[in-house]
C-alpha cells in the first residue's frame, strides 16, 4: 500500500470518527433549556393543598437574564391559592398575575445579569376546586414561554393533577347497653 492510500484511509477514518463522536441531539430537547412543573404528578384529596415549583434548567450554558411564561389549568378542577417568586432571578422586577385558568409570570434580572444554570423560577400552591369529582384531572401546561437573552424557546414539561379517591371512613364500634328504667333502689 502506498503512502497516498494510507493517508486517504486515515483521513476517511478521522472523518467517520468525527461523525460518530458528534453529540446526538434528542428529539424535543431545546438549546434554550427547559421549564417544568415539579412534582409533575399530584394527587389531591379534598381539603389538601400542594405547592408546585416551576423550575428552569438551561441545559446548554445559555443562561437567561429573564423568564416569562403563562401556566394554564382547568379552573373547574383546581384553584391556585398562592403564587410566589422562586428567587431564581435576582432583582425586583417581578410581575405575577393570576386569573381563573391562568397564572402569568415575568421577571428580568436587574442590570441584565445572567441567572444560574438552573433554579426555581416561581411556586404556585393549588387545591381542588369546589365540586370536583373523584378521578377528575387537569393538565398544567405552559404557553408563551420566553427565556430572555437565550436563543430559541425553552422546551416545556407539563404536569398533571388528579382528584384523589376519598379515604373510606372506618366505622366506629359502639357498645350499646340497655338500661331498665323500672329498677329502683
Amino acid at each position: 500500500m502506498n503512502t497516498r492510500a494510507i493517508i486517504t484511509v486515515l483521513l476517511a477514518s478521522i472523518v467517520f470518527a468525527s461523525v460518530i463522536l458528534t453529540p446526538i441531539s434528542v428529539s424535543g430537547d431545546s438549546s434554550a433549556g427547559e421549564i417544568q412543573v415539579s412534582p409533575a404528578e399530584v394527587s389531591l384529596a379534598e381539603g389538601e393543598s400542594q405547592t408546585l415549583e416551576i423550575n428552569y434548567d438551561s441545559l446548554s450554558g445559555q443562561n437567561p437574564t429573564g423568564i416569562e411564561f403563562i401556566v394554564e389549568y382547568d379552573p373547574e378542577v383546581i384553584s391556585v391559592v398562592d403564587v410566589n417568586d422562586g428567587g431564581y432571578l435576582r432583582g425586583d422586577l417581578a410581575s405575577i398575575g393570576t386569573e381563573p385558568g391562568k397564572v402569568g409570570y415575568g421577571k428580568q434580572n436587574k442590570d441584565n445579569q445572567q441567572a444560574d444554570e438552573s433554579g426555581t423560577v416561581a411556586t404556585i400552591t393549588i387545591e381542588l376546586a369546589d365540586g370536583v369529582d373523584e378521578g377528575d384531572t387537569t393538565d398544567i401546561t405552559f404557553t408563551s414561554v420566553t427565556a430572555v437573552g437565550v436563543e430559541g424557546t425553552p422546551e416545556t414539561i407539563d404536569g398533571t393533577v388528579e382528584a384523589a379517591e376519598e379515604t373510606p371512613q372506618n366505622p366506629v364500634d359502639y357498645d350499646v347497653q340497655i338500661v331498665d328504667p323500672t329498677i329502683s333502689k
